[in-house]
């Protein structure tokens, strides 16, 4: 799935305060209950807390990618976050994080959530695609970027 599949300008916020891992996550569930209201804040915020209990998703370089599968998700959400300051993760090589892309995938189909992650894991990697978000002034410029540049670097790959 691509990114520009997964992210509209929507379910894309920029500089958010984070203070923490558990306040980030808890704001990612409100937003995304507050999007989808198939979704339920708690059950959002308990299933991407029971995935940071199997490990931290900070996959380094400032990134995190938490994520979960839900029943009562339909189709796969993505939601993008810079913060306005990096907060301390857990992350794999210990650096604070700044940007966070949440996704969620229905609980049938635990191949398409591997495939998926798999694949906006590979697009965080490159640092071309984390500078271009880090670069970006503004909501409407992150997203562009976001998607536009998934794009090029999909091209490239």
């Amino acid at each position: 799935m691509r990114m520009r599949d997964l992210l509209t300008s929507e379910n894309t916020y920029y500089h958010v305060p984070g203070v923490n891992k558990k306040r980030l996550l808890e704001d990612i569930a409100e937003r995304i209950a507050a999007m989808h209201y198939e979704l339920d804040i708690d059950t959002v915020f308990d299933a991407l807390m029971a995935r940071e209990r199997l490990g931290s998703t900070g996959i380094g370089e400032g990134i995190a990618l938490p994520h979960c599968r839900l029943d009562a998700c339909t189709t796969p959400i993505g939601l993008l976050i810079t913060l306005d300051e990096p907060i301390d993760y857990e992350a794999a090589d210990n650096q604070p994080v700044d940007i966070a892309f949440m996704l969620i995938v229905p609980n049938t189909d635990p191949e398409q959530h591997f495939n998926t992650l798999s694949d906006i894991a590979n697009l965080f990697g490159q640092h071309e695609y984390r500078e271009a978000l880090r670069n970006a002034q503004n909501k409407d410029e992150l997203h562009q970027r976001a998607v536009s540049s998934a794009v090029e670097l999909e091209l490239i790959t």
